[in-house]
Formats: C-alpha cells, sequence, structure tokens
C-alpha cells in the first residue's frame, strides 16, 4: 500500500462519502503518511452522539503549506495573529470536519516560559474557533484531576480509571468551569496500544473505528486511542492514534 493509498483509505474509512473538499487539499498525503505514527493525522470520531467525524491534522513537517491552508480554508481576521503568537517551534493543530474547524496552540508545556492560566495552572493548549473567533483553553494534569471535576466530568474520570486509563489528563474550562475531561493515553510511550484501545472499547465505539483497524492492519498498524474527551452532554470523542503491530 503507498502513502497516498493508505491516508485516501483512512479518510474513506472516516468520511465514506464524498470527502470535503477543504479537507481534500489540507491533506498532503505523503507528509501525513510518513508522519502518521507521530501524531501528524487523527481521526476524531464522536461516540454517543450524532456529530460528525472529524480530522485532527498537525503541522509537523510542513509548517508553512500548513498554514498557508488553514488561512485560505478557514478563514478569520483573528486567526494568522493566533496563529503566529508562539514560537515557531511550537505544535500547532486544525481541528475539523472539512467545514467548521478549532485550531491549537498545542503541547504549550514545552515552552521555555511555559504559560499558566489564571488560577496558575499549567495550560496544555489555547484553542480558537475559526467560526467565532472564541479563544479557549484547556489545562495539563500528570495526574487524575478529581478535585477539580463534579458531575458527569468526575464520573467519567471514575468510569475510566476503574477500566484501567493511565497517562496524562487535560481539563477543557470555558468561563472557569470544566466544560470537557480528556484523557491522553501516552500508548505511544508507555507501549501498551491494545490496554488503552480496550478502556476506549469499553466506552463505545463507532462504524469508522472498526474501518480504520481495517486499513491500519493492512499496512501493519495498530490503532489505539490517543486522546478521548468527555464532554458535559454525556458523549465523547475518541481521537485516534497508529503505531507498529
Amino acid at each position: 500500500m503507498s502513502a497516498r493509498e493508505l491516508i485516501d483509505a483512512l479518510l474513506a474509512a472516516c468520511f465514506p462519502g464524498a470527502l470535503p473538499p477543504q479537507l481534500d487539499r489540507l491533506v498532503d498525503r505523503a507528509c501525513a503518511a510518513e508522519l502518521l505514527q507521530d501524531f501528524k493525522l487523527g481521526p476524531i470520531l464522536p461516540l454517543g452522539a450524532q456529530r460528525p467525524v472529524r480530522v485532527a491534522l498537525s503541522n509537523q513537517g510542513e509548517p508553512e503549506r500548513w498554514r498557508r491552508e488553514v488561512l485560505a480554508g478557514y478563514p478569520h481576521a483573528k486567526l494568522a495573529r493566533f496563529i503566529d503568537s508562539v514560537s515557531a517551534s511550537t505544535r500547532r493543530m486544525v481541528d475539523t470536519d472539512g467545514h467548521s474547524a478549532v485550531v491549537y496552540l498545542d503541547d504549550l508545556q514545552d515552552l521555555s516560559e511555559a504559560p499558566r492560566d489564571s488560577e496558575g495552572r499549567p495550560l496544555m493548549f489555547l484553542t480558537f474557533d475559526c467560526a467565532t473567533g472564541r479563544v479557549g483553553s484547556g489545562t495539563r494534569h500528570p495526574e487524575p484531576p478529581v478535585s477539580l471535576l463534579g458531575g458527569i466530568l468526575r464520573a467519567r474520570l471514575e468510569g475510566l480509571l476503574a477500566h484501567g486509563a493511565t497517562g496524562l489528563w487535560a481539563i477543557r474550562w470555558l468561563r472557569k468551569e470544566p466544560s470537557a475531561l480528556i484523557w491522553i493515553s501516552e500508548s505511544r510511550w508507555r507501549n501498551d496500544p491494545r490496554d488503552s484501545a480496550a478502556v476506549a472499547k469499553a466506552v463505545g465505539s463507532h462504524p469508522a473505528l472498526e474501518a480504520c483497524e481495517r486499513v491500519a492492519g493492512a499496512a501493519g498498524l495498530l490503532v489505539y486511542p490517543d486522546a478521548l474527551e468527555a464532554r458535559l452532554d454525556g458523549s465523547w470523542d475518541l481521537t485516534l492514534g497508529f503505531c507498529r503491530a
């Protein structure tokens, strides 16, 4: 399977109809295939909700082209300034279904002067909603942030822990209140993709997940949860990662 065939097959698994033209233009197949195991491209599958499938695409390997395509495809007067507000080495990522998009400044803990929120908590990411211009944030937590959560998000955290989830955690905030909990499996580094995949499958599934597993398997790859986000409405977003079987 060629590089283009692999990425085209993964995109077809996630978008069984026509691929949105903007998403088609955004994804460089050769670059995405080369860096697939390094979180260049990750399908985002909704579990427990009728939302569209999305794709997370980072600027790795093509920062100039990525910036140009994102600005052209999702124009907003303040987006360029947001993208350029941190050092060139900072990871950028766009989360899109090919129509709407949210842009991330990611892994902010790696900056020499890592930013913090108003409560002094270290930020993992900042987000920019290309439709509204709203800026959001997420904080990084090496340990399960039980004390910061209540209601359904705390219940989701306890459920993930009961299923054996380990790794990193993040909280997405809205007006100083948690709006989502994110589990980052770290399976690429922990070498436990099958264990983390079992945790995600205990939560739910999606038709595109099995399709992506078939495509990846044909290329000698495993699919695992790079991240799993619990939302206030009770649904989840599952971001897929890929590694050698």
